[in-house]
């Protein structure tokens, strides 16, 4: 057990209002909107309201860092060069590539380089921004919407356990038809500015932006305001629904248990939050769950706020572009509107913020959701209220279970032979389930229920960590193939649900229905070692009795998966 607190060092954001955190923030104080309407070919195919960056603020970065970089690479530079650029020469000497680690999130990262998957690969573009800034220790986070907040997360717990004393943690992610296309395959995109939590919200508006925080171990490199005060990450938790891969909850308990155990991970109770900053997509059924787990946190006297109106719904970058802004809120002692809402539309009576007003901001508590039915929960804390919170230690864990799949060819037969094999043959709705899956999934199904045979426990305590190298693109190359032939309209709910990887760890919650923590990591090759490490200190941090861990990974008929099943000692 150790007591260490993690501080916010430096911070910068781009979004669809412009780059800059001082100049978001000015905008948001103004009411301005970045949403506008979008045409642009690279986008859409007809007409959407999006979150998108000006070309003026690309072709600057590029001007600036080369025309090399990807859109997303890009952002990514400028943001964390805007951080080192405004360090001490003493801070940034203690910024160095043996306790400096880089951790990026991204949803979909350069999806928009397919069908060229070397440069679409997640791993890589996470390699070549660590190479301009000196860093070798990296790691790459794609969990949906959640991403942004699972980085923090994971980065925090680093920190706190000593295995780095600073990480820089970048979200980004950049619009293209690929996602507008599958978004608009769901029905669940909005002609019109979103509205969120509203009794009129119709859908969300996709954005794109960028942002990037400095996180430190030791107070004297905090950023401080004139008045001497600090932020500090307090609290992070990571869950999942075991529920749906595309649909929240309808209960809102996997999004509760995140926020409960991120404010235990504080050391805070629920009458010490200050405001809510959720992710208030303004699509119908998140903003209908998120009330009921504000309800089932017993916060419904706490107001709320989601950002959204504002640059639209970043996805991967979303966590770390409002977490930034949740930092400037306490620093600035207000409160921002939710910009769109008039009057309230969902089931639980909560107080939505609806203009713009001073507040003495303490702690806040920040939360998102996504497919897989994954959820994120963050507290930020003033220096003077954060807590000296004893921080368990990793827990000693045995291999109680483990298995191995690879190959090159015949995987959909041994699929089939290997589902026919268990129990779940029996129920003709799991048969039609797995049989619509995409490889990863079924992959990581068979893996799963060898390891599982026989095991019972409570649904908070087992959780899903893993970790491959292709993310979904073999089932990103078939979305695309679909909208590349036939347009945008050809798009399937049904394939696009299946690009993001950390939906194959959303598969195996849902059918053993964990509700412990769900993140899936992606890297060149596998390493076990660090896997099962982190996995260990996910399950000190939580009540998880069990992780199914591991490598899961499928291209193009290649596949490999080797999963353990981990339980504490």
């Amino acid at each position: 057990m150790r007591k260490a607190k993690t501080y916010l060092a430096g911070e910068a954001m781009v979004t669809a209002l412009g780059a800059g955190v001082a100049h978001n923030v000015a905008c948001i104080e103004k009411g301005e909107s970045g949403l506008r309407v979008c045409t642009d070919p690279r986008v859409t195919q007809g007409r959407l309201i999006v979150g998108e960056i000006p070309d003026l603020v690309y072709d600057s970065l590029w001007e600036r860092f080369g025309y090399n970089w990807s859109r997303a690479e890009v952002l990514a530079i400028g943001c964390i060069n805007e951080i080192v650029s405004e360090l001490s020469d003493e801070a940034l000497s203690a910024l160095n590539a043996e306790n400096t680690i880089l951790v990026l999130a991204t949803a979909k990262g350069n999806i928009d380089a397919l069908p060229d998957t070397e440069a679409a690969s997640i791993p890589a573009m996470t390699a070549r921004i660590a190479a301009e800034f000196g860093l070798s220790r990296t790691i790459s986070v794609s969990n949906a919407c959640i991403s942004g907040g699972s980085a923090l997360t994971v980065a925090k717990r680093l920190i706190e356990e000593g295995s780095c004393s600073n990480a820089i943690v970048c979200g980004v992610e950049v619009q293209s038809r690929f996602i507008s296309s599958g978004f608009a395959s769901f029905k669940s995109l909005s002609d019109k500015p979103c509205r969120p939590y509203d009794a009129a919200r119709d859908g969300l508006n996709i954005g794109e932006g960028c942002g990037a925080l400095l996180l430190v171990s030791d107070p004297a490199f905090a950023r401080r305001t004139p008045g001497g005060r600090a932020v500090v990450l307090a609290g992070g938790a990571i869950s999942d629904d075991a529920n749906h891969i595309s649909g929240p909850s309808r209960t809102g308990d996997g999004l509760f248990f995140a926020m409960r155990n991120a404010l235990k991970d504080a050391g805070l109770g629920a009458q010490e939050i200050d405001l809510l900053q959720m992710h208030g997509t303004a699509t119908v059924y998140n903003d209908e769950m998120e009330s009921k787990a504000v309800g089932l946190a017993g916060m419904q006297e706490v107001p709320v706020q989601s950002l959204k109106g504002y640059y639209g719904h970043c996805m991967g970058a979303s966590c770390v572009i409002e977490t930034i802004l949740c930092a400037e809120q306490i620093r600035r002692g207000e409160i921002f509107a939710t910009k769109g809402f008039e009057t309230l539309g969902v089931p639980v009576g909560i107080k939505i913020v609806a203009e713009t007003r001073p507040a003495g901001l303490r702690s806040v508590l920040k939360t998102a959701s996504g497919f897989g039915g994954c959820n994120v929960a963050l507290v930020l804390s003033s220096e003077e209220v954060a807590k000296d919170v004893e921080r368990p230690a990793p827990v000693e864990t045995e291999v109680a279970a483990e298995t191995e799949y690879h190959g090159t060819e015949g995987f959909a037969d041994l699929a089939r032979a290997k589902f026919r094999e268990s129990e779940d043959s029996k129920d003709i709705r799991l048969a039609a389930k797995f049989s619509k899956m995409d490889n990863l999934s079924k992959l990581g199904l068979i893996a799963a229920a060898d390891i599982m045979k026989g095991v019972e426990c409570g649904e908070e305590e087992l959780g899903v960590i893993l970790c491959g190298r292709h993310s979904s693109m073999d089932t990103d190359l078939r979305h695309h193939e679909l909208i590349s032939k036939g347009g945008d309209s050809a798009a399937s709910p049904a394939v696009f649900v299946y690009t993001l990887p950390n939906v194959a760890a959303g598969e195996i919650a849902i059918r053993y229905k964990a509700k412990g923590e769900e993140t899936f990591f992606l890297a060149d090759s596998c390493d076990e070692g660090a896997l099962r490490s982190y996995a260990a200190t996910a399950m000190g941090r939580t009540g998880m009795k069990y992780c199914i861990c591991g490598w899961l990974d499928f291209y193009r008929g290649e596949y490999f998966a080797k999963f353990e099943l981990l339980k504490r000692s």
